[in-house]
């Protein structure tokens, strides 16, 4: 079923009209897996847009008719060095790329590693990789991956990374992308793509994406997919099923501290738009 932002808003103003408790509207399903956890269900309403457009489509509509107690929550994506449309007084934008890469770059993923990974095999690859967590070296594994999707935004090149099979180009010894196979396979992976090789390559070669932070290009779930073949290989010797990028994510969002949640900038901006509208604390204890 394919929704529309007009649906969202649908779905809002309904749950509006059934709910006196703030709504939280969110991207995906992952986001509201992690966002509920936070919340104390019986006080907070969170639902899914199906999509950042959606997302932001209703929100804008909900602004429009005065719907007080709600509030969008987006992912940053590249909206901070491509130029784009945002609605800002009631969406509230990750700090990061996306939740997953918040998710990625705290303390939740620390404790991942520690508990599934074989600290011996880890502390060979960040050695050999001259870096100093994991975390950094799968994510200058997915720069390259992050320049592909940006330039395909920037140019409308419309290249489609679902459904990439990452153990394609990635090393599974060195976690190392190749980029020619990695501009092959999004190539293939693409209907009517308007980007050749040549374009992408070089692209990748002038490092396009340098002066910008690493956290607020990666996609959180490239370096899920990294992280998946490294437990399976050069960090670990987990199954498919058990190092799989859902299995993962789940583990991450479970293992994050609410306390560590409302320190995030999303969360901080949570509790101003609370206290701005006089809204009583939703927060899981």
């Amino acid at each position: 079923m394919h929704l529309t932002p007009s649906d969202v808003f649908n779905e809002i103003q309904m749950t509006r009209n059934a709910s006196p408790h703030p709504l939280f509207v969110v991207e995906g399903g992952c986001d509201a897996r992690l966002v509920k956890q936070q919340l104390d269900i019986e006080k907070s309403i969170v639902i899914v847009a199906h999509g950042k457009q959606n997302l932001i489509g209703a929100l804008a509509r909900v602004s429009q008719a005065g719907t007080p107690r709600c509030i969008g929550l987006a992912d940053l994506d590249f909206d901070n060095i491509v130029p784009s449309t945002r609605s800002t007084d009631n969406v509230i934008y990750t700090k990061r790329h996306d939740i997953e890469m918040e998710l990625i770059c705290s303390s939740a993923f620390d404790r991942l590693v520690a508990s599934f990974a074989s600290s011996t095999k880890v502390e060979k690859l960040v050695k050999e990789r001259h870096a100093t967590h994991l975390r950094d070296v799968i994510m200058q594994t997915c720069l390259p991956i992050a320049t592909l999707r940006y330039m395909s935004i920037l140019h409308d090149g419309h290249l489609k990374f679902e459904g990439l099979k990452f153990d394609r180009f990635i090393d599974r010894k060195t976690l190392k992308c190749d980029d020619e196979v990695l501009v092959k396979n999004v190539l293939q992976n693409s209907v009517n793509p308007q980007l050749n090789g040549s374009v992408l390559k070089e692209s990748l070669k002038n490092n396009r994406l340098a002066n910008t932070p690493i956290d607020e290009v990666v996609c959180g779930h490239d370096v899920l997919e990294v992280l998946s073949i490294g437990m399976r290989t050069a960090c670990g010797n987990f199954d498919s099923k058990t190092a799989s990028v859902d299995h993962l994510g789940k583990i991450l969002s479970h293992g994050l501290r609410p306390s560590e949640f409302r320190q995030w900038g999303v969360g901080v901006a949570i509790d101003q738009w609370l206290d701005a509208n006089n809204i009583a604390s939703p927060w899981a204890v």
